[in-house]
């Protein structure tokens, strides 16, 4: 969140993205402090939902497209994959 870094506004529609995501630490974490989080901390934290081992944006989007053609009929059937942690 560098917004919060530079003093601009967080837009309403990320801020209930984020609030929708996130447990309650967490969302404070990111909106209060612009905690920066390395690989790993985004992970415990469910910024993120895996690391892809392998070093390259190119094994990062072979892996998100796998992903993608893996979940693609979710999208089909009109199910929407942003579920919030309660």
């Amino acid at each position: 969140m560098n917004e919060i870094h530079f003093g601009a506004p967080l837009p309403a529609g990320m801020a209930s993205v984020l609030s929708l995501r996130l447990p309650t630490p967490v969302l404070s974490k990111v909106m209060l402090t612009a905690h920066r989080y390395d690989a790993q901390e985004a992970l415990k934290d469910g910024l993120v939902d895996e690391i892809v081992a392998e070093q390259g944006s190119e094994k990062c989007l072979e892996r998100a497209l796998k992903v993608a053609d893996e979940r693609k009929g979710f999208a089909e059937s009109g199910v929407r994959l942003l579920l919030p942690y309660a």
